[in-house]
């Protein structure tokens, strides 16, 4: 985040949020703890400002100005822009929305209704790449799988196609531009986890065209209906249907 923030910064804000933890027999947004004797009392300077509250409320002090910052404006809206819409956020729509995050105190339903009207987020040609749980939950969803067993084989497939749930690699998450998930290795494993889902789609009579269709609307093209049409089984057709190039496009 270009905010011009110092390591000093980051170590006195460390300081102020000392004491902050989780009860192991809470849950839910029960789990925070304050424990007053693991906090390090005294003033902290963050970003020129110097805080002097006691105790948890300086921690609360300082992320109530952070939130409200040029810099986190800018920061959340291009991670919003690049999740939602494109991996290369346009300029002007990050700016658009990181001035109402600024005119709005960072209140977020102002923001997200600057994304969904601007006419940018919904050009022909914007689309994202599937991570692997947007496929494998989308997979789920068009075949209609929905039994429990079906469920623990989509995390088991999230999670060989890299995305395990919770378990990022780095502390910055999970990629989420195409070129994070969509290499050769990467796309072998789809087909295989397209044939895997495949095989537990009952006959039921519906047809792979039939299926494409309500999966994909608009989105299904003349040579995947094709491939579809073609399909000797239910469960081939599937298997195409979520290998598919436009299966793998979030619209």
């Amino acid at each position: 985040m270009d905010a011009g923030y110092t390591q000093q910064d980051v170590t006195e804000f460390a300081r102020a949020i000392t004491g902050w933890s989780v009860d192991p027999n809470a849950g839910g947004t029960d789990a925070f703890l304050f424990r007053p004797a693991a906090h390090e009392p005294g003033a902290r300077r963050v970003f020129g400002k110097t805080y002097r509250q006691d105790g948890e409320r300086q921690g609360i002090a300082i992320l109530h100005d952070l939130a409200v910052h040029p810099a986190t404006a800018r920061h959340v809206s291009t991670k919003l822009v690049r999740h939602f819409v494109v991996d290369d956020p346009p300029p002007a729509l990050v700016q658009r929305m990181a001035r109402v995050w600024m005119d709005s105190a960072g209140d977020l339903p102002s923001v997200y209704r600057v994304l969904l009207d601007d006419p940018v987020a919904w050009q022909p040609g914007v689309r994202k790449f599937k991570t692997p749980d947007d496929f494998c939950l989308s997979a789920l969803r068009a075949c209609g799988l929905g039994a429990e067993s079906d469920l623990a084989l989509g995390l088991r497939l999230q999670a060989q196609l890299g995305q395990p749930v919770f378990q990022p690699r780095s502390p910055a998450g999970f990629g989420d531009v195409a070129a994070d998930w969509g290499g050769p290795d990467a796309l072998f494993k789809r087909v295989q986890a397209a044939q895997a889902l495949a095989d537990r789609l009952p006959d039921t009579g519906v047809t792979p065209l039939a299926l494409g269709q309500a999966a994909l609307g608009e989105a299904l093209d003349a040579q995947t209906a094709t491939a579809l049409r073609r399909a000797e089984s239910i469960q081939q057709g599937v298997a195409l249907l979520l290998a598919s190039p436009a299966f793998q496009w979030r619209a």
